[in-house]
């Protein structure tokens, strides 16, 4: 698991398990324990969760992770640019939050949690590839 600076891709911490032991997010928590709180973190879809994002958060970082598009995050509050507020779930939390959503009903206040701002997004590639081009 590496922690690297985008703009130089130097490297600003890093944990190995040469054993395959450890799972990915175990790793992570040890590398988020560089996070400065002037710092950005952008993580892919594969380490949002509670536990982590808490642990990551509490370094004082700012973060931006790619979510996974079946999570659910109700709207609390929506922003003037179409973002909108709303709660990270306790995984107990998350459990009652898909009992209701199956049995078709609404939770009558917002789940526990970690507040965040949920910003919705598609990104489109087009490359003009031509024979010859220098990438």
């Amino acid at each position: 698991m590496a922690l690297t600076e985008c703009g130089t891709h130097a490297l600003a911490d890093g944990a190995f398990d040469g054993v395959a032991r450890a799972s990915e997010h175990a790793l992570a928590r040890q590398v988020v324990t560089s996070l400065q709180p002037d710092m950005l973190l952008l993580a892919d879809r594969g380490f949002n969760g509670h536990e982590l994002w808490g642990h990551t958060r509490a370094t004082g970082a700012h973060l931006a992770w790619w979510i996974k598009s079946n999570q659910v995050f109700v709207p609390l509050r929506v922003l003037s640019d179409g973002s909108f507020i709303s709660v990270m779930p306790t995984p107990k939390e998350t459990v009652r939050h898909g009992q209701v959503r199956a049995a078709d009903r609404s939770l009558a206040q917002p789940p526990e949690g970690h507040t965040v701002r949920i910003v919705q997004y598609t990104v489109r590639r087009h490359i003009n590839y031509q024979p010859g081009n220098d990438w």
